[in-house]
């Protein structure tokens, strides 16, 4: 019989649980930045192998900032824990254990859930494992050393997960299917990660993407069109840049994995937006995929 089952992710910003996840699937379900909150959405990534399936929830970092757009993200990464099978507890063994590590553990005591913990960036020493483990013991049943971005420790780490997850008469996905997130919100997620990695620490917080209208002009050419939304006019100026610099190289970044992506030539028409109550706006955090 095989085994099938859903697989939480958790963890706070920054500790690779995209990039562990990309590579674990080998196929890109998550946008990745050094940007903290790169994840906003709950994305579904499917492995699926002779012994059956795992379907990975990778949720938004746990980021214990006080605006109310992290706060909702939060809800996201903690209310999949409920609907999971199994957890993977992701963590960066590099940095000490802080407030929103201590937040997660003391939620992991309270689910009755299995948890496997993977211990993240162990190409750049031992750092402080001895203390994750400590912390954690008697929480998790497995404790799997890895490198997400050079995907080392990885089958042993889906041998671990595939020991806690129960038995199943049917997979929930089409073995050939890597992700079930619609193509709308990938590409808007495309053209955030690439303004993300393009202004960096310049980048206003409160910014999102909707990708308003997907268009195939000929067989061989797709015309995309997408707003930038942001909170404040001065931000409007950090996306744009100086002459336009910022959001042509974005967008030139975009338009180039797009392409691969569909398959066809690729016309990004991109505007930003000032609307300083987007983040309060039900309906528009319905639209953006971020309402809980």
């Amino acid at each position: 019989m095989a085994k099938a089952g859903f697989v939480s992710i958790i963890g706070r910003s920054n500790v690779g649980k995209s990039t562990l996840v990309n590579n674990i699937i080998n196929h890109k379900v998550s946008i990745i930045s050094p940007v903290p909150q790169t994840t906003r959405h709950q994305v579904r990534g499917v492995y699926t192998d002779d012994r059956g399936q795992i379907v990975f929830l990778d949720t938004p970092g746990i980021n214990l900032v006080k605006f109310p757009l992290a706060r909702r993200f939060n809800t996201v990464a903690f209310n999949a824990l409920s609907n999971a099978d199994a957890v993977l507890y992701v963590v960066d063994i590099q940095d000490r254990i802080g407030r929103e590590e201590t937040t997660v553990i003391e939620t992991l005591r309270e689910i009755d859930k299995p948890v496997v913990v993977a211990l993240n960036k162990k190409d750049q020493g031992k750092g402080f494992v001895n203390d994750y483990i400590d912390k954690i013991d008697g929480i998790a049943r497995y404790f799997i050393p890895v490198s997400a971005i050079r995907s080392e420790g990885l089958d042993a780490l889906i041998n671990a997960i595939f020991e806690v997850l129960p038995d199943a008469d049917n997979l929930y996905y089409p073995p050939h299917m890597k992700t079930d997130f619609p193509l709308r919100l990938f590409i808007s997620e495309i053209i955030r990660e690439k303004f993300l990695n393009v202004l960096k620490d310049e980048l206003p917080y409160y910014f999102a993407v909707i990708v308003e209208e997907i268009e195939e002009k000929r067989d061989d050419l797709i015309v995309i069109k997408a707003q930038i939304i942001t909170k404040e006019k001065r931000h409007k100026a950090i996306i744009i840049g100086k002459e336009g610099r910022l959001i042509k190289e974005a967008g030139t970044k975009a338009r180039k994995e797009l392409k691969v992506l569909l398959g066809k030539k690729v016309h990004l028409d991109l505007w930003v937006k000032v609307d300083e109550n987007w983040t309060n706006d039900p309906d528009m955090l319905r639209e953006l995929g971020y309402a809980v």
